[in-house]
């Protein structure tokens, strides 16, 4: 039974279209991966910059606030430095044994390769809406609403 050919059916234009679509997302995806890791990079390096000197240079933390009230205003800062590092974890190169003539171990590791840049895509994305999400905190707590 395991030695058995099944008879196949010619494949319609719509599968072939979409077995295409599947081969081109397959090829494109490491790529889209890096690109929102770039925009999130990007955008991660001015947003804190802008945090951290608004945070510095007003007079908030020359005021006479809690403990917990300055470490909630810090908080985003460290949250979007954790973010920072995820995404820049998307373009660290390491070293691996894959045997080229292998399409099992070519495919396994390509799926290792897309599941790690994902993970730390999606702990850069976590911690950036983190620090968001801190900052309504404090913006509303600080203004007593």
């Amino acid at each position: 039974m395991a030695d058995e050919i099944l008879q196949s059916s010619v494949l319609t234009d719509e599968e072939k279209f979409w077995l295409e679509q599947g081969k081109k997302y397959v090829d494109k995806s490491i790529d889209a991966i890096e690109a929102a890791g770039k925009q999130l990079l990007a955008m991660l390096t001015t947003v804190n910059g802008i945090y951290l000197a608004a945070v510095t240079f007003s007079d908030l933390m020359k005021t006479s606030l809690e403990f917990a009230y300055r470490i909630l205003f810090i908080a985003p800062f460290l949250l979007w430095l954790a973010a920072i590092f995820f995404a820049m974890r998307l373009f660290k190169t390491q070293k691996h044994q894959v045997v080229l003539i292998s399409p099992d171990d070519i495919k396994k590791f390509y799926q290792r390769v897309v599941s790690h840049k994902q993970s730390q895509l999606n702990w850069c994305f976590v911690f950036l809406v983190g620090g968001l999400v801190v900052v309504m905190i404090a913006l509303l707590l600080r203004h007593g609403i």
